[in-house]
């Protein structure tokens, strides 16, 4: 019979609605301008909690990024990137995680490169997924590195999702 959690199939006969769906996103987003340095470094400042939004967030203390409840989780990060100066330069940001609270890693690395033109754009996009099965321990950082530093500026803007994490719980474990 019809009710809020039926539909009308083509044989006109009323069913069940199926549930499942996406019910958690979390975005944050990078809200300042940063130049890069050399080697691998977390970013633990900076991030507001911005843009898409779903269900329970996700929490950060300075750039450690903790769950609100287990399942898999698709984790995408994106850094908008703008030469400053200086010789071409290979970028990298990469996605650590750990379900120890302590030892971290990859889920993944993803890298690009911009000549040396100044004023040259660019971004770097990676993604991955993770099973969350501990929300004490299971914990994700997001780290980038610059081969050359000093050259290259992540771009930050609260209102856009230029550098960005975003967290999507796709369903149980």
């Amino acid at each position: 019979s019809p009710s809020s959690s039926t539909f009308l199939r083509g044989d006109n006969a009323w069913a069940e609605a199926g549930g499942g769906g996406i019910e958690n996103i979390t975005t944050y987003r990078m809200t300042t301008n940063f130049t890069m340095s050399v080697n691998t470094n977390q970013i633990t400042a900076n991030w507001s909690a911005a843009g898409a939004s779903l269900g329970t967030a996700v929490s950060n203390s300075s750039g450690t990024f903790s769950f609100p409840q287990t399942g898999y989780w698709k984790i995408e990060a994106n850094f908008y990137l703008v030469r400053i100066q200086g010789d071409s330069d290979y970028i990298g940001i990469r996605l650590g995680s750990t379900t120890d609270n302590s030892n971290y890693n990859d889920v993944f690395q993803s890298y690009t490169h911009i000549t040396d033109t100044t004023d040259q754009h660019s971004f770097v996009y990676g993604t991955g997924i993770i099973d969350v099965t501990n929300i004490s321990n299971d914990k994700v950082r997001l780290f980038y590195e610059s081969q050359s530093g000093t050259n290259i500026r992540a771009t930050g803007n609260n209102n856009h999702d230029l550098t960005y994490i975003r967290f999507i719980r796709l369903g149980d474990t």
